[in-house]
């Protein structure tokens, strides 16, 4: 029971005591009152009948008819005559029903008083005269008294209760405002209480919230800026803002060893030749120019790619990380982007248009390639296109026993599916006692000829040929095919887009029912990048739907950067999932500044790719929560 209603419910009961209290005494009262009334009645009217009777000359019919006179004028129950050997002379009696109820006759408990007098015949005595009153009437009088103070009893009280009310609500208003305040604090708002109250015990409970929010938002922006600030000067290239070398090589680390489809795709560097020149004739400044607006082409042509990154990794050189992308596609890719740099340095900086020239080399990366070895191809075919006239791209040469389309490709994905040539991979989660607390599945391709192909490999042509409900539902399928499950907990991997599709999402939820009367719970992991593709009230609208299905969901792929705060805040998801590699490369002061801001947020950090090197004593102490172990 909340505050207000446990002081509104004494004071109700408080008023309710008083009043009945008062009301109960009044009547109490007005019933003595109407006793004694009728005592006084019934010995006036025997003392005066018996004087009248007493003229009457011992003739009893006189003195009967005088008894009927006095019966008749007033409410008389009994009138009774007797001699003085105590036989009745006349007696006259009268039965008036009150018209109250039989409870009330209880409650009211007025007596019938009798009065006696002595009716004399000049000197000698005649007997005795008893006159018993009638009650009929003082209860009718009390009843309709008693309804009365009931009405007035129901009436104050209703009053009394809504005067409360409104008053507690007036008095207790800063209270409401400062569980605002509290639950604002939770979500990251911060509310401030502009009229402090005029109850001193509340202006004091005010002024402190005030004071600690107040705290909290100064908080809460520092370590925003600190870990935006850090970020930025670990990570980030002053001139362009995309990523430095540094940043590269841990985000090449990552991906080259996830298990996702991070795990293979394209490295693409664009190189200015002849900038030494350039910069002779427009000068330094111009040529830099020159770099935010080539970083601005390339970041325009790679936002529709997943997880694709850009970095300045020298003074003339970018590389783009293409997870996912075949060659032929990036190929494309680099000619439309040496063809727009081409474009600029025609239109905009004509003086160098015939001294600077943009080369683009392509390379091919697999899962856990050294880096010195794709940069080895990515220089060999920079130099060769060195030796090409004017703007140029070149392919390095790679070789690959994987399909080499998308025809090839559909139809591995498709047969392997119908044909259930798809083998379940588990990655169990620990805790630092390493108890296992939950596991994640993908599957692997078992080939015709007996290879396997990883789901890190396969994923990207699952997404660009639109297969990925397909997988969702053999997913789904195989779970619900399965008697006994090993795991209560399972976590899948869930592209945004597909929440967005009703059909397909209408049958997980069927799929996820039957888990869950079987005591599974899933886990949805939807990647950052999904994420941070749309708006925060599309967020909140998703995250909404996935809490009304009782869906615990996370976010993979995670990569904290300017945004980080915004999509925690909104998302509120039960763990992060992010690559060690990443996660030791921070320095001491980044990390300390993430660390805060998934506690804030109640988000747990979870780490995988983690080697038998790795001590998850130590990356517990730096923050991280679960782990998963590669074996």
């Amino acid at each position: 029971m909340t505050l207000f209603r446990q002081i509104n419910a004494v004071f109700s009961i408080i008023l309710l005591l008083v009043l009945g209290t008062v009301l109960g005494i009044g009547f109490i009262d007005s019933r003595h009152y109407v006793q004694n009334e009728l005592f006084t009645k019934a010995q006036d009217t025997a003392t005066s009948l018996s004087l009248m009777m007493s003229q009457a000359g011992g003739d009893i019919a006189a003195m009967s008819k005088m008894a009927d006179a006095v019966f008749k004028s007033g409410r008389i129950k009994r009138i009774l005559l007797q001699d003085r050997y105590g036989n009745i002379i006349f007696e006259k009696k009268s039965d008036v029903a009150a018209e109250v109820p039989s409870w009330f006759l209880k409650l009211a408990d007025l007596s019938s008083d009798t009065a006696v007098a002595e009716v004399f015949d000049k000197w000698r005595v005649i007997g005795p005269l008893t006159v018993q009153v009638e009650t009929s009437e003082a209860l009718d009088y009390l009843y309709a008294f008693f309804k009365k103070i009931l009405i007035i009893f129901i009436v104050g009280g209703a009053l009394g209760a809504l005067f409360i009310y409104i008053l507690l609500s007036i008095i207790l208003e800063p209270l409401k405002t400062v569980i605002r305040q509290a639950e604002g604090v939770l979500h990251n708002r911060f509310i401030i209480q502009d009229e402090t109250p005029s109850t001193v015990e509340l202006k004091h409970v005010s002024m402190a919230m005030n004071q600690m929010v107040r705290r909290m938002k100064k908080g809460h922006e520092t370590l925003s800026s600190v870990m935006a600030k850090n970020r930025e000067l670990e990570y980030i290239d002053p001139l362009t803002k995309v990523g430095n070398r540094r940043f590269f090589m841990i985000k090449y680390d990552e991906y080259s060893n996830a298990e996702d489809n991070r795990g293979w795709g394209v490295v693409l560097a664009v190189r200015l030749a002849d900038v030494q020149e350039a910069n002779k004739i427009i000068g330094f400044d111009m040529v830099d120019r020159i770099y935010v607006k080539i970083s601005k082409i390339v970041l325009q042509n790679i936002v529709d790619i997943d997880d694709a990154a850009c970095f300045r990794v020298s003074g003339t050189e970018f590389v783009l990380l293409l997870p996912s992308l075949d060659t032929e596609h990036a190929k494309t890719l680099a000619e439309l982007i040496v063809s727009e740099i081409r474009e600029l340095i025609d239109t905009q900086f004509k003086e160098v248009s015939g001294t600077l020239f943009a080369d683009a080399a392509i390379s091919a990366y697999e899962h856990r390639e050294p880096i010195s070895q794709v940069l080895s191809s990515v220089d060999l075919a920079l130099n060769e296109a060195l030796f090409k006239s004017g703007d140029a791209v070149v392919v390095a040469k790679r070789e690959s026993s994987l399909p080499m389309n998308k025809v090839a490709w559909r139809t591995l994905l498709e047969e392997s599916m119908k044909e259930h040539r798809m083998e379940p991979v588990w990655e169990d989660v620990h805790a630092i006692n390493r108890h296992k607390l939950f596991a994640s599945i993908t599957f692997d391709i078992i080939t015709t000829e007996g290879e396997r192909i990883p789901y890190s490999t396969y994923l990207s042509m699952l997404r660009l040929l639109k297969l990925f409900p397909k997988y969702i539902e053999y997913t789904m399928g195989y779970l619900d095919s399965v008697p006994i499950l090993q795991n209560n907990r399972i976590a899948v991997e869930y592209p945004l887009n597909c929440l967005a599709t009703p059909r397909l999402f209408e049958k997980v939820k069927e799929y996820i029912r039957l888990l869950q009367k079987r005591g599974v719970e899933l886990i949805i992991e939807i990647p950052e990048s999904d994420l941070s593709k749309i708006d925060v009230t599309t967020l909140r609208q998703i995250t909404d739907e996935l809490h009304r299905e009782n869906l615990s969901f996370a976010i993979s792929r995670f990569d904290a950067d300017s945004d980080t705060v915004e999509l925690l805040k909104t998302a509120r998801p039960e763990y992060v999932k992010m690559y060690v590699g990443q996660f030791t490369d921070m320095s001491d002061s980044f990390r300390d500044s993430l660390i805060p801001i998934l506690k804030t947020f109640g988000v747990k950090l979870l780490l995988h790719g983690i080697d038998e090197e790795h001590d998850i004593h130590v990356l517990s102490r730096q923050g991280a929560d679960y782990f998963i172990i590669r074996h």
